[in-house]
C-alpha cells in the first residue's frame, strides 16, 4: 500500500508538472525540454552498467554488514565515474549534439543542463538499488515517488512565477534529480558505514558479470519507451517533439492499472508456480487480466472518443492537433495494459532471457518503423510505430506464456464489460454531438455519467462472477490479507 500510494502520488504530480510546463513555454520549448529529458534517461540507463540490479541481488545474500558495505562501495566505484564521464561528454558537446543530431541549435543549452544532471540521475538509480537490496520500502517511496517529483513540481512553479522559460524548466528537472540523489545518499550512509576507514573486499568483476547482461534488457525497455521522442527530434522538428511529449504521457496513464496489479501479481504467481499449481495460475492470470481490462477500459474510451477536447483541457489548444496521435497511442497502451500481465507471468517462471530477446526484436522494429514513418507523418508516424511495437511485443508475450504453460489471459466474461462500455460511451457521444456543445463542463459531466453507468453496469450485469469471488476468498486465506471491506462492497452490489 505504501508503494502503491507513492506511485499514485508520483503519477499525479509528474502529470501536473507536465501540464504546467507545456502551457507555460509552448510546444517548441516543451519539445526541447522533452529531448533533454529523453537523452538523460537513455544515457543514464547505459552509464549505470546495471549496478542497480546487481545491488538488489547481492546485498540480501548475506547478513554480514562488511559484505554489504563491499557490494555498495564496489557498485559506486563502477557507476559514478562512468556517469561523470558520460555527463561531461554531453556538457562539452551539447552544442554539437544539438546541431548535428537534432538540427536545432537552441536545444544546446537544455542538453548542457541535462548533461550535468546525468551523474545525479545515476546516483539515484544506485541508491534505489541499495535501498531495494536492504529491503526498505519507505525510503524508496520517500525519495523516488515523493521527493523527486515534488521538488521538480515546486521548482517548475518557481520558474513559472519568475518567468525563466525553458532553461529554468530544464533546471527544475535537474533539481529533482539532485534533491533525490542527496536524500538517497543520506539514507544509504545512515544504514551502512560506507565512510568508515576499514578494509573492504572489491567485488567489481562479480557485479559486472551479473549486471552487464541486464543492461541490454534495461536499455531495450527504455529505448522502446523513448526512441520515438528521440527520433522525432532527429527526423522532425522540436515542435513535433513538444506535441508528442504531451500525448504520450496521457496515453501512458492507461498502464497505471497494470502497475498496481503487477506489484502483487508477480510474487503470488511465482509462489503458485513453485508449487506447480498451474490451474490456479491460469485462473489468477485470467482474473487479473479481466480486472485490468475493466478498470482501464473507461479511460481508454474517453481518450479515443474525446481526444481533442481532452488535450485542450489538459495542456491547451496549442497541442490539440495531436488528437490522432493520442488515439493511436491509446490503442497501443491499452493493449499493453491488458496483456501486460503476461510479461509478469514469464518473469515469475524464470523466462527472463526470452523477455530480453523479445525486447531486442521489438525495439529494432520500433526504430525501423520510426525511421520509415516520421519523415512523412511526424508525430502521428511515431505514434503508429509505438502502437505497432507494443501490440507486437504483447502478442509475443501472450503466445510464449501459452506455449510454455498453456495459460492464456482471455475469457468470455471480458466481452460483457466491453459491450457495456461501448454502448455507454456511444450513447454519450451521440447525445453530446447532437444536443450539447463540447465545453469543459460538458466533458466532465459526460465523464462522470459514463463512470457511473459503466461501473453500475459492470457490477450488476454479470461483470463479477462467483468464480472470482471464490478466488478472492482463497487469496485472502492463502496470503493472510484482510479483504473484508472489498467483500462487503461486492456482495452489496451483486444483491
Amino acid at each position: 500500500m505504501i508503494i502503491f500510494a507513492g506511485l499514485v502520488f508520483q503519477l499525479v504530480v509528474s502529470f501536473l508538472a507536465k501540464i504546467v510546463i507545456a502551457r507555460t513555454i509552448g510546444r517548441v520549448d516543451y519539445g526541447a525540454v522533452t529531448l533533454g529529458s529523453t537523452l538523460l534517461t537513455i544515457i543514464s540507463t547505459f552509464a549505470i552498467l546495471g549496478m542497480n540490479h546487481g545491488l538488489s541481488r547481492y546485498i540480501p545474500r548475506k547478513d554480514d554488514v562488511e559484505y554489504k558495505r563491499s557490494v555498495v562501495l564496489s557498485a559506486y566505484q563502477i557507476a559514478i565515474p562512468t556517469a561523470v564521464v558520460a555527463g561531461l561528454v554531453v556538457v562539452l558537446f551539447s552544442d554539437e549534439i544539438a546541431v548535428r543530431l537534432f538540427n536545432d541549435p537552441s536545444v544546446g543549452d537544455i542538453l548542457w543542463i541535462f548533461g550535468l544532471a546525468i551523474p545525479f540521475a545515476v546516483t539515484v538509480q544506485v541508491g534505489i538499488g541499495t535501498i531495494q537490496g536492504l529491503q526498505l520500502s519507505v525510503p524508496k517511496v520517500a525519495v523516488r515517488n515523493v521527493t523527486q517529483p515534488l521538488t521538480r513540481f515546486l521548482l517548475v512553479g518557481a520558474v513559472v512565477f519568475y518567468g525563466f522559460g525553458k532553461t529554468g524548466m530544464a533546471w527544475a528537472y535537474a533539481g529533482g534529480h539532485i534533491a533525490a540523489a542527496l536524500l538517497l545518499l543520506y539514507y544509504v550512509f545512515n544504514h551502512l558505514p560506507l565512510l568508515e576507514r576499514k578494509p573492504w573486499t572489491r567485488m567489481h568483476s562479480e557485479l559486472l558479470t551479473f549486471s552487464l547482461p541486464l543492461v541490454v534488457t534495461s536499455a531495450m525497455v527504455v529505448l522502446l519507451s523513448r526512441v520515438d521522442s528521440f527520433m522525432l527530434g532527429v527526423l522532425a522538428t522540436t515542435g513535433d517533439v513538444g506535441v508528442y511529449g504531451v500525448v504520450y504521457p496521457m496515453a501512458e496513464l492507461l498502464t497505471a492499472g497494470l502497475a498496481s496489479f503487477g506489484f502483487l501479481f508477480t510474487p503470488i504467481l511465482s509462489e503458485l508456480h513453485a508449487d506447480q499449481e498451474l490451474e490456479e495460475m491460469r485462473r489468477l492470470c485470467q482474473v487479473v487480466t479481466k480486472w485490468i481490462f475493466m478498470v482501464t477500459l473507461h479511460v481508454f474510451m474517453i481518450l479515443t472518443v474525446f481526444p481533442e477536447i481532452t488535450i485542450s483541457l489538459s495542456f491547451g489548444a496549442e497541442y490539440a492537433d495531436g488528437s490522432l496521435a493520442l488515439t493511436n497511442l491509446a490503442f497501443g497502451f491499452f493493449s499493453h495494459a491488458v496483456l501486460g500481465p503476461n510479461v509478469n507471468a514469464l518473469t515469475s517462471i524464470g523466462r527472463t532471457r526470452m523477455i530480453m530477446y523479445d525486447n531486442v526484436v521489438v525495439t529494432a522494429l520500433s526504430i525501423a518503423l520510426n525511421i520509415l514513418l516520421i519523415p512523412q507523418f511526424t508525430y502521428i508516424g511515431a505514434a503508429v510505430a509505438t502502437t505497432v511495437s507494443y501490440v507486437f511485443l504483447n502478442i509475443l508475450y501472450t503466445v510464449q506464456i501459452h506455449r510454455v504453460t498453456g495459460i492464456h489471459p482471455f475469457t468470455a466474461a471480458m466481452v460483457r464489460p466491453g459491450i457495456i462500455a461501448a454502448i455507454s460511451i456511444a450513447t454519450i457521444y451521440l447525445l453530446t454531438n447532437e444536443y450539447l456543445s463540447s465545453t469543459p463542463l460538458t466533458l466532465f459531466a459526460n465523464f462522470f455519467v459514463f463512470i457511473v453507468v459503466y461501473t453500475f453496469g459492470v457490477l450488476s450485469f454479470w461483470g463479477i462472477k462467483e468464480e472470482e469471488i471464490d478466488l478472492l476468498l482463497q487469496m485472502e486465506d492463502r496470503f493472510g490479507v484482510d479483504l473484508s471491506m472489498l467483500k462487503k462492497v461486492v456482495v452489496r452490489v451483486m444483491k
